[in-house]
């Protein structure tokens, strides 16, 4: 039976704590899940003590910082500053012996940029390292990222020998803008064999990454699971941008993918 993680940034102990706490109460409450943490830089000291009291789940998975707060793998004058960010992630991944430490594919430099990309993710030397493939775009519409096609993943993975989170949102909107078919792009990465899934609902026709609730969307949700994901699998629920009030989003998403896990 696959198994859904439920994410939360570190940042949320301090800015939402009571989410936080119901968040971490739910997942503990149950066998079939586990906890992805995002990894806010510079926020390890004040938060880790928080989770470190607070998480029974015995998986969690960490993500490392990515694009947003600055880091990219394909900018060689960022070398140190990546490596200072992904250090912090290795320090909660360390607190709880995480498998899984996801890292995004870089952006921008064209062919260059992918080089660096490959580069960067041999020389971080980590073999709980786990790189995800992204959408064809950054938020600026122009900037173009890297790791948007199994091709390109499968470079950065034979060079680093690294794992694979497979994002399914990502893959729809690479394949809308690189003009190939979804179901095609999805069975390549499939093919790879990840260690972990991302899943959200979306919109299957364009190039656009709004990690909408299950239901919401148009995204084959049910055929994903049956045709795409392992049947031990580990997928994350990334659902919902907002920020959170009440975790009842989150809980009806988990109904709703086990419903669907279970038929």
């Amino acid at each position: 039976m696959i198994k859904l993680g439920m994410k939360l940034f570190s940042g949320n102990a301090l800015e939402f704590p009571e989410f936080s706490r119901d968040t971490l109460e739910f997942i503990n409450s149950r066998e079939d899940m586990f906890l992805e943490l995002m990894v806010v830089p510079g926020s390890y000291e004040d938060t880790s003590g928080f989770f470190k009291n607070m998480v029974r789940t015995p998986l969690v998975v960490i993500h490392n910082a990515h694009e947003a707060y600055g880091f990219n793998a394909a900018d060689s004058s960022k070398r140190e500053e990546n490596k200072k960010m992904l250090n912090e992630s290795r320090r909660f991944a360390d607190l709880f012996a995480s498998p899984i430490i996801v890292v995004h594919a870089g952006n921008d430099f064209g062919k260059a940029g992918l080089e660096e990309t490959i580069l960067q993710f041999s020389g971080f030397n980590d073999s709980r390292v786990a790189v995800e493939n992204l959408p064809i775009f950054c938020d600026d519409k122009i900037t173009k990222m890297h790791g948007l096609t199994a091709a390109e993943i499968r470079m950065i993975q034979e060079a680093s020998g690294c794992k694979f989170c497979f994002d399914f949102s990502h893959a729809v909107c690479s394949a809308c803008g690189l003009g190939v078919p979804v179901d095609g792009m999805l069975a390549e990465f499939a093919a790879l064999r990840p260690d972990l899934y991302h899943l959200c609902d979306g919109d299957v026709r364009t190039t656009e990454d709004d990690h909408l609730h299950y239901g919401e969307g148009n995204f084959d949700l049910d055929g994903y699971l049956r045709k795409y994901v392992a049947d031990d699998g580990l997928v994350t629920m990334e659902t919902g941008q907002d920020k959170p009030v009440t975790i009842e989003p989150w809980v009806r998403d988990y109904d709703y993918l086990r419903r669907l896990s279970r038929r």
